[in-house]
């Protein structure tokens, strides 16, 4: 092999090493396999430290961050649940104050505090205050608003729609009534433990059909009340089925 040769073989021999070097600096290593990855390991970590460097600054910030907020959530919480607790017991120290100034009360406290909890709480007492004084649409809005903020507990959520939609019953508001009773029914569908609650919201919504002229809906409806069934005994799910069976017949033997 002559001089020229030579001298281009061992220069394609260095490339051939670099590129392997380049690729995988550890394609020669005889050690074990653990030994192996620690290698790797540490030459990827020295290769890329200023990315590992600012991953690792990013995550911890955003675990502070995430903490931080977490931790004013729960302070804003407590917070607003022992003022709603001083306002309630100002209201009981205080028996002869007025439905209006407790209202009030409540409205300044609304506005002071925005968290779910505190939401959550002010909107149904002012929901039963309102109630008390017999304004029942401002009670409707306000049991509305406070099913909103339930979270994870849909027998609660249902049970306010159904109160709402007993609000909306009295101001004579029946299609909303109709909408908040099918809303209640629709957040227990499968909860078998509330029968009786189910079938007595779908009776309403059904008596209300048959009060607007809807007739086949109300007939429909009637006929999914029977379909409830529980069980164990339930004297309140005989009671409306009992009910049901009679609006049934009725609507078919027609006026």
């Amino acid at each position: 092999m002559g001089k020229l040769d030579k001298k281009k073989f061992r220069k394609e021999a260095q490339r051939e090493k670099d590129f392997l070097e380049e690729k995988d600096p550890f394609h020669d290593f005889e050690g074990s396999k653990s030994e192996l990855f620690l290698l790797r390991l540490s030459h990827f970590a020295k290769k890329n430290r200023r990315s590992i460097l600012i991953a690792s600054f990013a995550v911890i910030v955003g675990l502070l961050a995430f903490i931080s907020i977490s931790e004013y959530g729960n302070y804003r919480n407590t917070r607003s649940t022992k003022a709603i607790e001083a306002l309630e017991e100002t209201f009981a120290k205080n028996s002869g104050l007025s439905t209006d100034k407790k209202i009030e009360s409540y409205k300044k406290l609304s506005s002071d505090f925005n968290s779910q909890t505190s939401k959550l709480r002010i909107s149904k007492a002012l929901s039963d205050l309102y109630a008390k004084k017999q304004d029942y649409k401002n009670a409707a809005e306000h049991i509305e608003e406070a099913s909103n903020f339930i979270k994870g507990l849909p027998e609660m959520e249902a049970y306010y729609l159904y109160i709402a939609a007993t609000y909306r019953e009295k101001t004579k508001e029946k299609e909303k009534a109709i909408e908040l009773y099918s809303q209640a029914v629709a957040k227990i569908k499968t909860n078998r433990e509330i029968p009786s609650f189910k079938a007595w919201a779908l009776f309403h919504k059904a008596r209300l059909q048959y009060n607007i002229g809807k007739k086949k809906e109300a007939l429909e409806i009637l006929k999914q009340v029977l379909q409830v069934d529980t069980k164990l005994p339930s004297p309140k799910l005989y009671q409306v089925k009992k009910i049901a069976t009679y609006l049934l017949i009725k609507i078919n033997k027609g006026p």
